[in-house]
């Protein structure tokens, strides 16, 4: 892992810490809804009226992989761990069969090592996401949290 790449988990590790800050905490009442496998369930229709003009998919420059290498056959392996490519070039390279399933989004507040990553000056809200690629069997290939550079 190169310094820079242990730098970022550190952030994106101390950001997933510190959620409940982000997302707010629910009445003491209410209780979560929860899927059979224990996470909440995000069922439903969610506006985004925050993530209007936003692209589903763009380059991704901040944020942490947890990959289990050894659901990767050896070709896409070598590829990851030489840290050289996005993941989603490798998936779609190596031809391995995946889908995505987002578990939750989040709007940050860049600190000074995101804005310098990120190359941006200002203070402007940045957008991201915690999601999960699972291969065809269900199984996670890796789980991501991500933040989105500016539009």
């Amino acid at each position: 892992m190169t310094p820079r790449t242990a730098a970022l988990a550190g952030v994106v590790a101390v950001m997933l810490l510190s959620s409940a800050a982000l997302v707010g905490q629910a009445p003491a009442a209410y209780k979560t809804p929860r899927t059979p496998w224990g996470d909440p369930d995000l069922q439903g229709t969610w506006p985004s009226t925050d993530m209007v003009g936003v692209p589903i998919e763009r380059p991704v420059e901040f944020g942490a992989n947890k990959v289990s290498l050894v659901l990767f056959p050896p070709k896409a392996r070598q590829l990851i761990l030489e840290e050289r490519l996005p993941l989603g070039r490798i998936l779609k390279d190596c031809q391995i069969a995946h889908s995505t399933m987002a578990k939750a989004f989040f709007r940050v507040q860049p600190d000074n090592l995101i804005k310098e990553v990120l190359g941006i000056t200002q203070s402007k809200s940045l957008y991201g996401r915690k999601a999960t690629i699972l291969d065809p069997q269900k199984r996670p290939l890796s789980e991501i949290v991500e933040i989105l550079p500016p539009a």
